[in-house]
């Protein structure tokens, strides 16, 4: 849950977008098909969760795109914090 909250604020201090919560339980894409995140916002995103959670994805992150969702990212950010 805050995690969630720490997601959200960045969101919203960073891009001004309201992102509710129960997005987060569902499969949204954070790209233009869902969220809207065009290539360049996705490298800041990236960026600010890193920075905000202290955390480093790997290459297999990307690779798997385990991180292109809400869902995902929430979970990968939990499996980093371990």
């Amino acid at each position: 849950m805050e995690n969630i909250k720490k997601i959200q604020s960045i969101f919203q201090k960073k891009f001004r977008l309201n992102v509710d919560e129960e997005y987060f339980s569902k499969d949204i894409s954070l790209s233009a098909s869902g969220i809207g995140f065009n290539a360049i916002e996705m490298l800041y995103l990236i960026h600010y969760i890193e920075t905000e959670f202290n955390v480093k994805f790997t290459a297999e992150h990307f690779r798997s795109g385990k991180i292109r969702t809400l869902t995902g990212l929430c979970a990968a950010i939990q499996e980093l914090q371990k």
